[in-house]
């Protein structure tokens, strides 16, 4: 079988995304690290701060993308820059957080507390985004109201708790 422009054409968003992914997540981890040693002066919550914002930024997009029907590279590139956010914040909540919270002594507890959390959370968020589009975006609807609406409602918790501590951060300093 020869390669045609046709095959790589559905190829190229697979291939976008699945090395995209992994090499923005690693990049996110460094550049996250290095901002809150060299911009922040250690300090985790302004730049954890910078990552639910760039998700929720991106999201946004995500979903404009969508609306626009932009096609599948714009949706794979979005799918990129989420996770250099995400993968970014993740390393900044889950290692150096637990180093923070659990001292010399108990870093491998508190690390480990952070990720169960994260696993049982997932385990009930499955059931009710489930839920949610089934009942906003119907089963076979669009849900526009439903992808405009969801990035700025849930990340909002998140990013107020988080600017509130990176604002006592930045006075403090």
């Amino acid at each position: 079988m020869v390669p045609t422009k046709t095959m790589f054409a559905t190829y190229a968003p697979y291939l976008i995304a699945t090395w995209g992914i992994a090499l923005a997540g690693i990049a996110g981890g460094f550049v996250f690290g290095i901002a809150s040693d060299r911009k922040f002066g250690g300090r985790r919550a302004p730049v954890i701060t910078f990552g639910f914002l760039g998700m929720a930024v991106i999201l946004a997009l995500f979903g404009i993308s969508d609306m626009m029907a932009l096609g599948p590279i714009a949706a794979a590139c979005c799918l990129v820059l989420l996770s250099f956010c995400v993968n970014g914040a993740h390393g900044m909540i889950s290692g150096a957080a637990s180093m923070d919270f659990g001292g010399k002594k108990a870093v491998a507890t508190a690390a480990g507390l952070f990720d169960g959390m994260q696993y049982l959370a997932g385990a009930f968020v499955g059931v009710g985004v489930g839920y949610i589009t089934t009942r906003w975006a119907g089963k076979h609807g669009t849900g526009r109201r439903f992808r405009l609406r969801s990035p700025v409602r849930s990340s909002c918790p998140a990013c107020g708790t988080l600017c509130r501590k990176a604002a006592e951060d930045i006075k403090e300093s």
